[in-house]
């Protein structure tokens, strides 16, 4: 998967959260598809039962594509969506 600038699109994965290999859930999107994310933008948020973990942009560009919709059960090391590192939404 490529941009339209040639750049590979930035993973977003569900962090390792200290709880083992326990499922989490996303909970909420707070991004949508399009949006322009600055590194260390909340992107998502993902609950254990009784804790909400924040997932944050490790890379600034824009918000691309969701891998998991919310209500979707994760694990550590899932992909939850891309960033594209460049301006434009579009991947090829």
């Amino acid at each position: 998967m490529m941009t339209s600038a040639g750049q590979s699109p930035i993973p977003v994965c569900v962090p390792d959260l200290g709880q083992d290999d326990r499922p989490a859930s996303v909970c909420t999107w707070l991004v949508e598809p399009g949006d322009a994310v600055e590194e260390g933008d909340r992107l998502a948020e993902i609950v254990l039962p009784g804790i909400v973990f924040h997932v944050s942009a490790t890379s600034s560009g824009i918000f691309v594509r969701r891998e998991r919709p919310q209500g979707a059960t994760v694990f550590r090391g899932d992909c939850l969506g891309f960033i594209s590192p460049g301006t434009s939404p579009e991947l090829s």
